[in-house]
């Protein structure tokens, strides 16, 4: 039997070596450095009814785009970064998809640059060119006015920009520039959600659970920030949240109240009295699913306690009086959550 003939091998236009370098020369920034960037967990995300948030284009076509933006001509993510770090060189960028909504998805960027210099910040960005990026363009506007207010409060902004999104099909008038802007990451702080039973949790790599006393804790907290963030010379206030957990982050706790800051606000109101502040925070409520969710403590005390954080003594037991007043007057319906016989009790003249 004639022994086999060995198979040629089969052409190759470029060797093996000469492709590594190719892909290798697209990490290379316009500074000469290799940068590498990678993204996780861009699945798709459900909203509190089960069903998957809508998309406005593929995940991979903003993950590409941004990386070549940052390694090319970026306008804000770099500058954002060394105005933490400084003139440092970047070595890596880890960017975690860890909170989407209608409007915006939130990235966490871990960054590594030489000499061991490392930071975490956030990245929040548009899902569309219209109606999408005009909300995050004001939200980053307004989180410099509310970051100005109360900063131990409010996560701190950073600098805004756009992302240019090339259409998937060449057509260059389906090409699109998303609005984008970073902010600084507080570590340990993360995504909040209702569960089925009316307390909140913690999105964290496992799902934290609060009780009845923390998940009322931390409404208070809620209440507190919203308060502080007023203005009482302007009578300028920010909207109840259009979500009830979306602009809030949180740290885990054991022990005590947990630690909530603001992360987003979509808009902010004038000519709010104190009286139709607190009327808005006691009204504020929310159906999901099968069940009612309020931002109010269910404790009419805790709410209390929530205003004299805020205000002071003085000035909460004030802004009751306005509040009572109003409802005596019908100028604003009572409600049951507090109503006047509760506002008797808590002695409010």
């Amino acid at each position: 039997m004639p022994p086999r003939r060995k198979p040629k091998p089969r052409p190759r236009s470029r060797s093996h070596v000469a492709k590594r370098r190719i892909k290798r020369g697209n990490l290379v920034t316009k500074d000469g450095n290799v940068l590498y960037i990678k993204f996780k967990n861009t699945q798709p995300r459900m909203d509190s009814e089960g069903k998957e948030i809508k998309r406005f284009f593929k995940i991979e076509t903003l993950t590409n785009a941004l990386a070549k933006q940052i390694r090319t001509n970026d306008k804000f993510v770099l500058s954002s970064i060394r105005q933490v770090l400084g003139a440092v060189t970047l070595k890596n960028i880890d960017a975690e998809l860890i909170q989407e909504s209608k409007y915006r998805l939130t990235f966490r960027l871990k960054i590594q640059g030489e000499h061991r210099k490392q930071a975490t910040f956030g990245l929040v960005v548009a899902k569309n060119d219209k109606e999408c990026s005009e909300i995050v363009k004001k939200e980053l506007s307004l989180m410099h006015i509310l970051y100005e207010r109360v900063p131990k409060c409010v996560v701190e902004p950073l600098k805004g920009g756009t992302i240019f999104l090339p259409d998937r099909h060449r057509r260059t008038d389906h090409d699109r520039d998303i609005y984008a802007y970073m902010t600084n990451w507080i570590s340990g702080f993360h995504e909040l959600a209702v569960q089925s039973n009316g307390n909140l949790a913690l999105k964290s790599p496992r799902l934290t659970r609060m009780n009845a006393a923390q998940t009322q804790a931390a409404k208070r907290r809620m209440v507190e920030i919203i308060l502080r963030t007023y203005d009482p010379t302007r009578r300028n206030a920010m909207s109840i949240p259009l979500v009830p957990v979306a602009e809030f982050i949180a740290a885990k706790q054991t022990k005590g109240t947990p630690q909530i800051k603001l992360s987003a606000c979509t808009d902010m109101q004038n000519r709010v009295s104190p009286a139709k502040m607190i009327h808005r925070i006691v009204s504020a409520e929310w159906k999901l699913g099968k069940q009612v969710y309020c931002l109010m403590p269910a404790d009419a005390t805790e709410f209390v306690q929530a205003l004299t954080n805020a205000l002071g003594k003085e000035d909460a037991i004030d802004w009751l009086s306005q509040y009572k007043k109003a409802l005596k007057a019908k100028r604003l319906p009572e409600l049951p959550r507090l109503d006047l016989y509760a506002l008797d009790q808590l002695r409010i003249p």
